[in-house]
């Protein structure tokens, strides 16, 4: 083995390794370091130097080949063009159709802030197997093909998967504290609810109907949970609110909140947490013979991402332009490490009604 020069201590040891690799026009294949060796070049120990190898080998620098050692991968190979990288979207089948109008704008703007690079999106059925995701960004992964991952509207399960797999990926949409596996970034469903429940107050309602999405998704719940606080915190007893999820098709919906508004006290505003079902809550108000909003107020929180097209609801609105929305996740993108997200946070956007 020829003599290992010493290198900077100040670089990232991933990048000395690289820097080790063209300096020594290594090709693809050609055998590389145990971890033994690249403890003593780095100045680490055997399980420091492990971890930065398995680092280049998920990046496709190099290759472990499992009873032989460490090889250079295609990602390695000096004197060749880099394998091209994508933005991966990771879209679950049954996301809402409505929102990937707005979502398809900002997408190609992530792609141009990451530099220009392409975009694969994938569907896949939900569930907890994860063989489609694995067809669709395991190889990549390893050849060093993928930019970034975007998850929307995914099960949580999905999220571990990513971060269990190193993949460098990012949510767009709400999670429970405890399933904080991966960074991400949505609307602030709890001011939303307090922006709405707060104007509704004051104009007198005392009698509510909230009407969202099935249980069991963190944005839905968050909402939930916030707009009941929220009356409670005007002193309104919790039979002041009715709740409705949406578990089927839509006329099963517009059925369910008819019967509740064909009440005698039937309530006299509604929320809900998508625009869409705000059209559903209007149709079932007028087969119910209730004028909106003369004799029932529909209020819905808004998405995260602005359309710009008009309606007759009050709602919540993310205060970023889209432009603006685009530059702050494309910053988080080209931040990501490039085995997914040690510190998972959430972030988010502030919202004005």
């Amino acid at each position: 083995m020829p003599k290992l020069s010493p290198l900077s201590r100040s670089r990232p040891r991933a990048e000395e390794l690289t820097a080790d690799i063209a300096a020594r026009h290594l090709r693809a294949g050609d055998a590389y370091l145990t971890a033994e060796a690249a403890g003593r070049m780095l100045g680490c120990s055997r399980a420091t130097a492990h971890r930065v190898l398995q680092r280049l080998c998920q990046r496709g620098v190099l290759v472990s080949r499992p009873g032989s050692g460490t090889f250079i991968g295609p990602g390695g190979q000096t004197g060749t063009t880099p394998a091209p990288r994508s933005l991966h979207v990771l879209i679950p089948q049954g996301f809402h159709r409505t929102t990937m109008g707005p979502l398809t704008g900002l997408i190609k703007s992530l792609a141009a802030g990451l530099g220009g690079v392409g975009v694969d999106f994938h569907t896949f059925p939900a569930g907890f197997d994860f063989s489609h995701l694995e067809a669709a960004l395991g190889e990549a992964h390893d050849a060093g093909r993928v930019a970034a991952v975007l998850a929307l509207g995914c099960h949580w399960s999905v999220h571990r998967y990513l971060k269990d797999r190193g993949l460098p990926a990012f949510v767009i949409g709400s999670m429970f504290p405890d399933r904080q596996f991966l960074s991400s970034m949505d609307r602030d469903v709890t001011q939303s609810a307090n922006l709405l429940v707060d104007d509704l107050v004051k104009s007198g309602h005392r009698r509510f109907l909230l009407v969202a999405a099935a249980s069991g998704l963190a944005g839905v719940d968050l909402f939930t949970d916030g707009v009941g606080r929220r009356l409670a915190f005007h002193g309104l007893p919790p039979g002041a609110l009715n709740i409705r999820h949406c578990h089927g098709e839509t006329s099963v919906t517009k059925d369910r909140i008819r019967e509740t508004l064909q009440n005698p006290q039937h309530p006299t505003a509604i929320l809900t947490d998508e625009e869409e079902l705000a059209e559903v809550a209007h149709a079932a108000a007028r087969t119910a013979g209730l004028a909106v909003p003369e004799r029932v107020e529909i209020v819905f929180s808004g998405s995260l991402l602005r359309t710009g097209e008009p309606t007759s609801y009050p709602h919540t609105r993310s205060v970023l332009e889209p432009d603006e929305l685009a530059e702050k996740i494309s910053r988080l993108l080209r931040d990501l490490p490039g085995t997914g997200s040690p510190q998972a946070h959430r972030i988010p956007v502030a919202l004005a009604l």
